[in-house]
């Protein structure tokens, strides 16, 4: 089953009473500004606060001001339970460092959502002094159970959000923080050996039902900022196809690497030059994450720190063990699930550009958001201004080792580059059923470029936003 991550049938008002009673627990501890217990891995001291440009206009006495209170307590609540799972010592080294860095990324969320609370003439609620989380959090497995649990819901709130708020121009900064909440959700999925199924085009936003606003008197939705939405959704169908095209070239690189290596014969040793694993161990793979197994068949955890990266086994100078190939045949169906989903949503947004009547290829389709001219925002969705051309992965032959990384590379920054303009685009786009279909892709982007990053690198993908 797909994972889940808009359902259209949810009202503001629900949107919030769910937000309620999802933040109910059985213990109430301080809130993050008060709790210790901080690895020393991590940092310590104030997290510097981000700038936020062109603060956007939400009318006096809209319910986006709830919208957004109502999101500044979830992630108060995120980052005071981040801390509470740090406390205690019940978390290794690589585990601790992904969820510090989680927590710093919510209180940045945080400090976001208060901006644009004050920005818009409005006071944002402050921290209370304690929330109620789940407990007792137990060991390692647990905890980051529970710190997974939350962030999915999270995202679950994020992607009701950017498709209900009637400022659309606060639905680029929901969506960016959104990409930021599912990299943490399919991290500590990762972490936990309990990867899920999803979908590389869409993660299954459901059937969008338009529903009635929370109160009649409600002010109407802002107009898009872009007259012409068709050309916002022609730019990103373009987006996509470009992005598409780097991940086809990353999955070539990577199947004629290991064409190459397994060409070559082993040396008189025996030995294949690459990353092994223990004797009698083996791999599979589920939802493109990797399962480590032992000689009857039982699944060992957390096989993340056990099993080399597919650069690491791409880069021997040998053919790699027969053992690691499903690790890099994983990888490259990755590259492949992302090239397709990048393709099926391109064809998607071409086709609502189409059905509007409106698609073109370039122009003025209306007004710019505050501080931002609309040719910028345009050109923020223009595969060659950011780099993703028809030129973009240019390489030397497959033969050089260091080709699959930067082919990889590569990828990983389109993906976030693809995110980042999703984001723009969800900023220029009135329709709650678009903008729910632009979170769901973020979604899935978030998903896919997490499983990448952690194969082809060993690697956990966190971000603050896009």
């Amino acid at each position: 089953m797909k994972a889940r991550v808009w359902r259209g049938e949810v009202s503001r008002r629900e949107f919030l009473a769910r937000s309620v009673r999802w933040a109910a627990g059985a213990t109430l501890v301080p809130a993050w500004g008060v709790l210790g217990g901080c690895t020393a891995s991590r940092q310590q001291g104030p997290v510097p606060e981000p700038q936020v440009a062109g603060l956007p206009r939400i009318p006096k006495g809209s319910p986006d001001f709830d919208t957004l209170n109502t999101l500044l307590q979830l992630e108060y609540r995120a980052a005071a339970l981040g801390e509470q799972a740090l406390q205690g010592f019940r978390l290794g080294e690589r585990a601790a460092g992904a969820v510090g860095a989680m927590a710093d990324n919510h209180r940045r969320h945080a400090e976001r959502l208060r901006q644009l609370v004050a920005g818009a003439g409005a006071t944002p609620d402050p921290p209370r002094h304690r929330y109620s989380l789940p407990t007792p959090l137990g060991d390692e497995k647990r905890a980051l159970t529970v710190l997974r649990q939350d962030e999915s819901n999270l995202g679950l709130r994020y992607a009701e959000a950017l498709a209900r708020v009637e400022a659309v121009t606060l639905a680029g900064p929901l969506a960016s923080i959104l990409f930021s909440t599912q990299a943490n959700a399919a991290c500590l999925e990762r972490l936990t050996d309990s990867c899920v199924d999803f979908g590389f085009d869409f993660v299954e936003p459901g059937p969008f039902e338009p529903v009635g606003r929370a109160s009649p008197a409600s002010p109407p939705p802002q107009a898009p900022i872009f007259a012409d939405s068709g050309t916002v959704l022609t730019r990103l169908s373009e987006f996509e196809t470009a992005a598409s095209r780097v991940c086809k070239r990353a999955a070539e690189d990577v199947s004629e690497r290991l064409r190459l290596l397994q060409d070559r014969k082993r040396d008189s040793s025996g030995d294949s030059g690459s990353p092994a694993l223990a004797r009698g161990l083996s791999v599979a793979v589920q939802y493109h994450c990797v399962v480590l197994q032992d000689p009857e068949g039982r699944r060992l955890s957390p096989a993340s720190e056990r099993v080399p990266s597919a650069v690491s086994v791409l880069e021997g100078d040998t053919a790699p063990p027969e053992e690691l190939v499903p690790v890099v045949e994983a990888l490259r169906s990755v590259l492949l699930g992302l090239a397709s989903g990048h393709e099926q949503r391109a064809a998607y947004w071409s086709s609502q550009a189409t059905e509007l009547g409106q698609a073109s290829a370039g122009g003025d389709g209306g007004p710019g958001a505050p501080g931002m001219s609309a040719g910028r925002q345009l050109e923020e969705l223009s595969p060659t201004a950011v780099g993703l051309g028809e030129g973009d992965g240019a390489r030397p032959g497959p033969d050089e080792g260091q080709t699959v990384r930067q082919s990889l590379d590569a990828v990983r920054d389109a993906e976030i580059k693809t995110a980042r303009a999703l984001s723009v685009a969800a900023s220029n786009l009135a329709s709650e059923e678009l903008r729910s279909r632009v979170g769901a892709a973020l979604s899935a982007v978030a998903r896919a470029t997490s499983r990448l990053v952690g194969l082809a690198f060993e690697e956990d993908f966190l971000v603050e936003g896009v």
